[in-house]
């Protein structure tokens, strides 16, 4: 139908009896005209490389690159484009925007928002009954035995009353507009297709205001962005749930 599809190979690593297999699957899914690889294994990356397999590589937010010398090494192995992690700052993502100059880059805007660092995600998935399975069963003791200190214990507990299909990112477009970004990814896997048509139609919305504004937004832009925030998750936003929660205000 002439949409673009990226073939997404998201684990951090292969052992080398399946980095066949995956170079394999790599070569039919480009001879069907798959648009590019989304990948974070530094090896699978450079074996696509050695083995001529012409096809861009994204590197996935597995892959952590979260600072310039990151994104140079992943660029000298290839990659076109790097999906950025999502525990970045605005002032993160500007920084970085500046010292990658010719890479495209890439963050999340809706759905999603991961309370933990994926790039050092172990996959332990130990309750196939919770609504986030990664999300590991934990104690909130110190090692000696010790209570945390009240502030952590809030964190936590917030990042446990939070759903993170309800994550948004919408009233930071301006700032990420104007440091150069232009690449934004919703989280979708799983979603109902209706709810997927509804997320992409709302980011389109607020990118064309964008856009039209050339970054510049009125004084109205964060009430908007509330409003189409309740439209899609029924509630209104909070900080918990919001990528760059810095946009505010709260």
């Amino acid at each position: 139908l002439g949409g673009r599809f990226a073939l997404t190979l998201n684990a951090p690593f292969h052992m080398d009896s399946q980095r066949e297999a995956v170079i394999e699957l790599v070569g039919q899914a480009r001879d069907m005209g798959v648009s590019a690889v989304i990948a974070a294994d530094p090896g699978l990356i450079r074996q696509m490389s050695r083995r001529g397999l012409e096809i861009p590589v994204h590197l996935s937010t597995m892959g952590m690159a979260a600072n310039a010398a990151a994104v140079d090494l992943f660029r000298r192995l290839g990659v076109t484009r790097v999906i950025l992690p999502r525990f970045l700052s605005l002032d993160e993502v500007a920084r970085l925007r500046a010292d990658a100059a010719g890479m495209e880059l890439e963050v999340f805007i809706l759905v999603g928002k991961c309370p933990n660092v994926e790039g050092v995600c172990s996959f332990v998935h130990d309750s196939p009954d919770r609504r986030w399975p990664c999300e590991w069963t934990y104690s909130l003791t110190g090692m000696d035995g010790s209570v945390p200190p009240p502030a952590v214990v809030e964190a936590v507990d917030g990042v446990r009353r939070s759903d993170r299909r309800d994550s948004c990112g919408l009233c930071a477009l301006p700032a990420l507009y104007r440091a150069g970004i232009s690449v934004f990814k919703i989280v979708g896997r799983g979603a109902p297709t209706a709810r997927k048509v509804a997320l992409t139609a709302a980011l389109k919305g607020s990118l064309n205001e964008v856009w039209q504004g050339d970054g510049t937004v009125d004084d109205g832009w964060i009430r908007r962005c509330r409003e189409t925030y309740r439209s899609l998750y029924g509630h209104r936003c909070g900080e918990l749930n919001c990528y760059f929660p810095e946009a505010g205000p709260w």
